[in-house]
């Protein structure tokens, strides 16, 4: 996969250059507790066999980490 062999090799703008505003939001999990919850469900859903779960970047990342554990349950 073109994306993953840029972001590999240390090319993450150009990697980023090739993601649109639709591809983003498919692939992001963020907001509240609950949207996070519902975003971590839709995606176990889609029967992927990897996930990777980033930090979150915005103010509440330390909130978001500390439910974490309760989002996965």
């Amino acid at each position: 996969d073109l994306l993953r062999s840029y972001i590999e090799k240390g090319n993450v703008e150009t990697a980023r250059k090739l993601l649109t505003v639709e591809d983003v939001k498919r692939i992001t999990i963020c907001g509240s507790l609950e949207e996070v919850r519902q975003r971590i469900v839709e995606i176990l859903n889609m029967k992927i066999d990897g996930l990777i779960l980033g930090l979150p970047m915005g103010r509440e990342k330390y909130e978001v980490l500390k439910h974490l554990p309760k989002i996965l349950t």
